[in-house]
């Protein structure tokens, strides 16, 4: 999506947590360019500009934002006992903004959500309005991105005692999450404690 919205380059796609005064790896700056010849770009982008305002993503604007995407519904089959079962389609959406001057080109899969539109499509813009703006204009798909769910289809996928084994994972994961921010914390007071200490000690020394 990256070199579609650059018209032709991309740089490999990596996650930083935080830089100060550090540079990124080489690779991570190189530039790679593509073999198609940047003027067969604008009609690819002119057609997911259209896709946003007349296809088949028109209501998921953000006025203000020249949003450009495509949305995408993956058949999903399963063979269960030797027959192939047709389970729930996955929605998918890829887009990048603003139009002219990209600032981020996002991809979006979800699995067993429907067609493209029904929850990759939101998800795509509310992310992109998030970060181009800070805020969210677009109330209503968060509270339905929120509120909504999709666990029953997930349900078909899975026994009974496989969902509970999947929900008792998660409830572990969490408290060990919240142990290890206690656990930080503690560290953290005992670390400004010395520190107050020591200059304590440095103060009478000089006195």
């Amino acid at each position: 999506m990256a070199a579609v919205a650059n018209r032709g380059y991309y740089y490999t796609p990596h996650i930083v947590k935080k830089i100060k005064g550090e540079l990124l790896d080489k690779k991570f700056r190189t530039k790679h360019v593509t073999t198609i010849d940047k003027k067969y770009f604008e009609p690819v982008i002119n057609g997911m500009f259209d896709v946003y305002n007349k296809g088949t993503a028109f209501g998921l604007g953000v006025a203000g934002i020249d949003i450009c995407g495509k949305t995408g519904t993956a058949e999903n089959y399963l063979k269960v006992n030797g027959k192939r079962v047709k389970l729930q389609d996955h929605s998918i959406f890829v887009a990048f903004a603003p139009k002219d001057d990209p600032k981020i080109a996002i991809a979006v899969f979800v699995e067993n959500g429907y067609w493209g539109k029904r929850w990759a499509g939101p998800i795509t813009t509310l992310m992109i309005e998030k970060y181009l703006r800070r805020k969210i204009t677009k109330v209503d798909f968060e509270k339905r991105m929120l509120e909504g769910s999709l666990k029953d289809q997930y349900s078909k996928l899975y026994p009974r005692k496989h969902q509970d084994s999947i929900g008792l994972i998660n409830s572990r994961l969490k408290d060990s999450i919240a142990k290890e921010r206690i656990k930080n914390d503690s560290i953290g007071n005992k670390e400004k404690k010395l520190i107050k200490l020591d200059s304590t000690r440095i103060k009478s020394r000089k006195q």
